[in-house]
């Protein structure tokens, strides 16, 4: 894709009511709580998020693609916004008239056509180039209708043209919710870009892998004690203290037909230290492909890694690849 994907989310991984979980930062709160009235019936959606962010692992660029579900659940609050540290450089807001909104700074400068019902869910494609003078954004509902076309204008609030975080929810009382989250970002984007109404899906391990060289805390297998869809923390887990060891574990199968845009490992870890560093990799015919360290923390942090194609190949994945392949994580200091 020409925006690549650097973050996704299920929402399935939430143990219950508490800060946002490691994959996300909370910079006024985080996600309060949680709710399995998702948008296709199965596994769990973000409620009542606070200003969550996708973990800074960004650099800073121009052009964004955010595409999510959302059911609005309260009227003038914030649904979505580019932000650049402490400054928000464009906002997605649900007005109290119905509609989406893009505001910079204080300024509305685009008001959506759809009017959306609160408690329905909706899929909303964001397309953003921040610029002060040939900015753009639109806004599209549900796989390709466009609510929100803002062509050749100012949709960088302040100086720096550029954003480095994506970010979902508001930064007052109410609600709204949150269900397959994608992130894109890169340096332009065109038309073509677009992908239209999607599902981020969820697998979990069911077998452990080639490598097993971690220690299970029940002594038994290694799988059993990482596939929990909601994160327990400490009460089931796998450890090591010896540098290059790994842990690998194959996977449910790919739901059958299904076009793969996109494959995401996303591993949740903390060291006692403070100061060990662990990797993601994935195994295709025998080999690991590594991803990018993740530094440790005494608390326990998200990392991910996006693999857009195999690779093992460089190009699209297929069914039967992701089906064989198998998910690892490596102590590398």
């Amino acid at each position: 894709m020409a925006v690549p994907v650097v973050f996704m989310d299920s929402c399935d991984h939430l143990l219950a009511a508490s800060a946002a979980p490691g994959k996300w930062v909370g910079s006024t709160g985080g996600v309060s709580a949680i709710t399995t009235n998702t948008r296709f019936g199965v596994g769990r959606a973000y409620q009542t998020c606070f200003d969550i962010k996708h973990q800074q692992i960004t650099p800073n660029v121009s052009a964004w693609i955010v595409s999510f579900a959302f059911k609005p659940t309260g009227y003038n609050l914030r649904v979505a916004a580019l932000t650049l540290g402490g400054t928000v450089k464009l906002a997605l807001h649900f007005t109290g008239s119905g509609h989406l909104s893009l505001i910079r700074g204080t300024t509305t400068i685009a008001t959506g056509t759809e009017r959306l019902r609160q408690g329905v869910w909706v899929h909303v494609e964001w397309a953003t180039l921040l610029d002060s003078i040939i900015g753009t954004s639109e806004v599209r509902l549900n796989g390709g209708q466009v609510d929100i076309g803002f062509g050749r204008g100012d949709t960088s609030n302040g100086a720096g043209e550029v954003a480095r975080e994506a970010a979902l929810g508001h930064n007052a009382s109410g609600a709204h919710e949150y269900d397959d989250v994608m992130v894109r970002a890169g340096a332009s984007f065109t038309g073509s870009d677009f992908l239209g109404d999607l599902q981020v899906k969820a697998y979990y391990p069911t077998a452990d892998g080639n490598w097993t060289l971690w220690v299970p805390l029940g002594g038994g297998s290694h799988f059993s004690e990482v596939d929990e869809s909601q994160n327990d923390d400490d009460t089931t887990h796998v450890q090591t203290g010896t540098v290059g060891n790994s842990d690998s574990f194959a996977f449910e199968n790919l739901d059958a037909g299904s076009a793969i845009l996109a494959v995401q490992a996303a591993v949740r870890s903390r060291d006692l230290t403070g100061s060990s560093t662990v990797i993601e990799f994935m195994r295709i015919g025998g080999v690991d492909f590594l991803g990018t360290a993740t530094a440790g923390a005494t608390t326990y942090l998200g990392g991910v890694e996006v693999w857009e194609n195999s690779p093992a190949t460089g190009i699209d994945w297929t069914e039967a690849e992701f089906n064989g392949a198998e998910v690892g994580i490596r102590k590398t200091v």
